[in-house]
């Protein structure tokens, strides 16, 4: 009995002493000493208005070609002019085409009304998928603008 007891006893205290082994990349580089130190005020200055253009350019990209389809007909057919325009939006902003820009993004605030709209005959998950997308297109767009104000002050 007293062997049992001693037992516990050792098994309780080697438990909680003991650290589980972390397995990740960042706490073994951070303990590493041939990890090669990084220079954090390098990173301000490396991005410019290019840059960016070509980020943002690129996120509305994949959010259009990974943008699914829907039970509506309507919605999906005012989904397809929405790609299309943010398509023309991200080539005139590439090629530096002001009017083709300003044109573009009238285009995209007309199809983004209309599915606003037909938002109101979806289900509760259709509407929460659609929401995300037409959030972050909306988002990319903004940053697309204030980087060209950035560039022409």
């Amino acid at each position: 009995m007293k062997l049992l007891k001693l037992l516990g006893i050792l098994l309780a205290v080697s438990s909680c002493s003991t650290e589980k082994l972390s397995l990740s990349p960042i706490s073994q580089s951070i303990n590493d000493s041939k990890a090669i130190p990084v220079n954090l005020n390098t990173f301000p200055g490396t991005f410019t208005a290019k840059t960016g253009i070509e980020f943002y350019s690129a996120e509305l990209s994949n959010q259009i070609s990974t943008f699914p389809r829907f039970q509506n007909s309507a919605l999906n057919a005012e989904v397809s002019k929405l790609k299309f325009n943010v398509k023309e939006y991200v080539y005139a902003v590439q090629s530096f085409n002001i009017v083709g820009q300003e044109s573009a993004l009238f285009n995209i605030e007309k199809s983004y009304r209309k599915i606003q709209q037909l938002r109101k005959y979806l289900s509760t998950p259709e509407d929460e998928v659609i929401n995300r997308y037409l959030v972050r297109i909306k988002s990319n767009i903004s940053q697309l603008e204030s980087l060209k104000k950035d560039t022409i002050r």
